[in-house]
Parts: structure tokens; C-alpha cells; sequence
């Protein structure tokens, strides 16, 4: 009997031993296939990070990257990347081919210390968003709201009938002065606006010339990221009379940089094109650094490099350039 008590006490044990036994083997295929997964990704970040966001908060990313002995991080750019973009020119010789993003009705997301023509007054968000700061601060400041947002995003067919109807009121050559050809407007990219001075008493509509307390919004304008499109001192350059009331967005820092330097937009690009990332344009403002080079679109998709820690954004030039942005918080 004992014989018999023990062999079925073997027979457990035999058993719970088999048992442990898989659990082992188990545990470690378990542990490495982690051990796997954890070199997998460290070995996936060595190889880079392909970030294709138009913007990126890159804080919190590892490089593994050394590039002029600087820590950088590796991003790739793609067509996808920058099919817009706020420092796009347009113009007689860049006509405008792609679809405007994000456009809002400026109305329905105005702050309402200026007024609106009509609902069809569209912009892109970020633009719409920047513009209730800028004219929430002058009517903070003067206490007016006989601002007028005019005009803003337009279709190529809303401008062809804009540029007809001025070429037989006024003449060929008094039209090109003022109006963009059908295809070559600002307005097409909903990054442009026209102001002017809405009279609520009388219920008419003065066109705004930058005199007086609206000075104020020439020269505070690239605080809040637009520029006076077309100066007064730029008419050989823009190809367009002064237009005190035409503001686009270019972005913070941008903006300052332009308006510092006294150039206009097509003068800001042509400076950008000698810019690579070996050598970008470097300035500071406000606080915030920032780094700005140009890539040639035709070797798209790009691999390039930032340093560490920045934030980015991209921009089509809309004529034949990327322009990359970086900077730091």
C-alpha cells in the first residue's frame, strides 16, 4: 500500500513538475519577446523620426541624431506636407492652383469688435483667429468698431468678375493698377483681407487709407502675423498700387522680420532662396528664436534636420520652394 501511496504521490509530483517546467519555458519565451520588441524600438529610433505634420511640437522626441556636432532632430518632408502654407506668394507671375484650407465664415467666429460685410466673408481659421487679437487690441485701445472686414477669401471666378466689371468702369490700365488678374490674387489663398471704415449712422462704406488712429494697425500688424501687402515705397516690385487696407498673413516672426527690414513679400522670398539648412536666416523676435531655410520642392520628399527642442512648420512658396520654420517655444 505504501508502495502503491507513494508511486500515485510520484505520479503528482511528476506532474507539477511538468507544470513548472512549461511555465518556465513560457515565462522566458515571454520575456524575450519584450527583450525583442524593446531593441526593435530603440533600434527604430536610431533610424530616425519621419515627423510629416505641418506643425510639430518636437519637445519631447529623441534624435539620436548629431549634425555639426549640434543636437538635431530628423524630419522628412513630403508633397503632402505642403500643398499650402502661409508664406505661399501670389502674384501676376505665381498664379494660385490649390485649394484654400480651413476657410470660416469671419462673422461666425469674429470676437465682434469690427464689423463684417456679409457672411460670405471667409478666411482661413488661423487668419480669422490672429485677426480678433489684432482688432480686439485697437478697439481695447481707441474703443472704435467702425472697422470693416471687407473682403476675404475669393474664388477665381469671384475675381474675374471683380476685374471685368473694373475693366470696363475704368480701363485696362487703371484696373491692373489695382485688381489682380483672375488666378493671381491673394484672396484665392483666404490668407489676405481688405479693410474699410463702415459708417453705422449713415450706413455707407469709406474706404480705409491707414490715416489717423487707424495708423495704429500699420504699425502694430506684424505684432499678430500680417504685413501690409502692398506698400508705398514697393509699386515696382509689387506690380500693385499702395493699398493701405490690403493686410495678408505671413505668421508670427515672419511678419516682424519683413516689416523690420523694410521689404515686401516677393523681396522676403527672394531673400529666403539663399537660405539652405546649412545656412538659414536667423533672428529673434519677441522672445522666440527662430531658424529659416528653403528646400528646392523638386527633390520632394526631403529628409533635413532642426535642432532639438523647436517647434516647425512648413510652407509651399507657390513658386518652386519649401520653406521650413523652426522655433523655439
Amino acid at each position: 500500500m505504501k508502495r502503491n501511496i507513494t508511486g500515485k504521490n510520484n505520479g503528482v509530483g511528476n506532474g507539477n513538475l511538468f507544470k513548472q517546467d512549461s511555465f518556465r519555458i513560457l515565462a522566458v519565451i515571454i520575456i524575450l519577446c519584450v527583450m525583442m520588441c524593446v531593441v526593435w524600438n530603440v533600434s527604430s529610433d536610431k533610424d530616425g523620426i519621419n515627423v510629416n505634420g505641418v506643425h510639430g511640437d518636437i519637445s519631447n522626441s529623441e534624435s539620436g541624431y548629431s549634425y555639426e556636432n549640434k543636437d538635431m532632430l530628423r524630419i522628412v518632408i513630403s508633397e503632402e506636407d505642403c500643398k499650402n502654407g502661409d508664406l505661399m506668394l501670389v502674384n501676376k507671375d505665381n498664379s494660385y492652383n490649390s485649394t484654400p484650407e480651413n476657410l470660416v465664415s469671419v462673422l461666425e467666429h469674429s470676437n465682434k469688435t469690427y464689423n463684417v460685410s456679409d457672411y460670405n466673408v471667409q478666411l482661413n481659421l488661423r487668419v480669422c483667429e490672429a485677426l480678433n487679437s489684432w482688432l480686439g487690441e485697437f478697439y481695447r485701445e481707441y474703443g472704435e468698431t467702425d472697422l470693416l472686414v471687407a473682403s476675404g477669401y475669393r474664388s477665381v471666378e469671384t475675381q474675374e468678375s471683380i476685374y471685368n466689371d473694373d475693366v470696363s468702369e475704368k480701363g485696362q490700365n487703371i484696373t491692373d493698377k489695382w485688381v489682380a488678374v483672375p488666378g493671381s490674387s491673394e484672396h484665392h489663398t483666404g490668407l489676405a483681407v481688405d479693410m474699410s471704415i463702415y459708417d453705422i449712422y449713415n450706413s455707407i462704406t469709406e474706404e480705409f487709407d491707414g490715416e489717423g488712429i487707424y495708423k495704429n494697425l500699420l504699425e502694430t500688424c506684424h505684432e499678430y502675423g500680417f504685413i501690409v501687402r502692398y506698400p508705398k515705397d514697393k509699386t515696382d516690385v509689387t506690380g500693385i498700387d499702395y493699398e493701405p487696407w490690403h493686410f495678408r498673413f505671413v505668421g508670427k516672426g515672419h511678419s516682424s522680420y519683413i516689416m523690420d527690414n523694410n521689404l515686401c513679400l516677393e523681396e522676403y522670398i527672394e531673400e529666403l532662396k539663399k537660405h539652405g539648412e546649412e545656412n538659414p536666416l536667423r533672428f529673434s523676435y519677441d522672445g522666440v528664436d527662430y531658424g529659416v531655410f528653403r528646400v528646392d520642392s523638386a527633390n520632394l520628399p526631403y529628409e533635413t534636420f532642426i535642432p532639438n527642442g523647436y517647434q516647425y512648420n512648413i510652407s509651399n512658396d507657390n513658386c518652386g520652394g519649401i520653406i521650413v520654420t523652426y522655433f523655439s517655444k
